[in-house]
């Protein structure tokens, strides 16, 4: 939760917890009465260490990408999954306007 003054204790859900030093917090009330919070961190940027290792992808129709040490990275097909539900919103749509 967080503490803010007139409004009291807010609880938060957040996929992790800001680490660093809290530079700007901005609170907003959307129409259903919830408040949203973003919080701005200003955090340490870490370095990786160098490598001598390269690696090359290609853009591909059956695959995504294609890595030059054999590995694939599989198209997400999202529209399969909501087809037929398309289908029945893009005919009811034209019944309605036509």
């Amino acid at each position: 939760h967080i503490k803010l003054p007139k409004l009291g204790i807010v609880y938060f859900r957040a996929g992790r917890l800001p680490m660093g030093k809290i530079k700007n917090v901005t609170v907003r009330l959307n129409v259903a009465g919830q408040y949203y919070i973003t919080v701005l961190v200003e955090s340490e940027n870490q370095t990786l260490p160098k490598t001598s290792k390269y690696i090359g992808g290609d853009l591909g129709l059956k695959s995504l990408l294609n890595f030059s040490d054999g590995c694939k990275e599989p198209i997400n097909h999202f529209e399969d999954k909501y087809h037929k539900k398309l289908y029945r919103w893009e005919k009811l749509r034209s019944r309605r306007f036509l």
